[in-house]
């Protein structure tokens, strides 16, 4: 069912079938598998530790040391999950890969990439996760 709210109104109420909810029942929610930037922007509310988080990740990197940049991304990096193929792709191949955010990210193993990649990787990381380290 769906629900109705007033933005001014002191309660919120839903439709809850032809049975409906005996009058002081515990009625449940579940907001799904979001992350804390989709939480708060529906539902007004984050959560500590929240195993659905996730960062956006965009790089702009030159395709040849005096020539054009090209903007990656945005690659979604989840806590606790693996880096995603398509971002390593990019990484080794910029020039390949100029519209990452726009393919798939398929089931083929990612390339190997040299250290430097890994370092633009993690010092990208680095700075753009700072300001919620606590």
């Amino acid at each position: 069912g769906g629900g109705a709210s007033d933005a001014g109104a002191a309660s919120v109420s839903f439709l809850a079938g032809a049975a409906g909810v005996a009058a002081g029942a515990e009625v449940f929610n579940n907001y799904g598998n979001k992350a804390n930037d989709e939480l708060l922007v529906a539902h007004g509310f984050a959560t500590r530790s929240n195993p659905h988080d996730r960062v956006a990740l965009k790089l702009t990197v030159g395709l040849l040391e005096s020539g054009p940049r090209a903007a990656l991304g945005p690659f979604y990096l989840r806590r606790g999950g693996a880096v995603p193929a398509r971002l390593w792709r990019a990484l080794d191949d910029p020039a390949a890969a100029p519209n990452a955010s726009s393919s798939s990210d398929s089931d083929a193993p990612p390339p190997e990439v040299d250290l430097d990649a890994v370092e633009l990787l993690l010092s990208a990381l680095t700075a753009r996760l700072a300001p919620f380290d606590a």
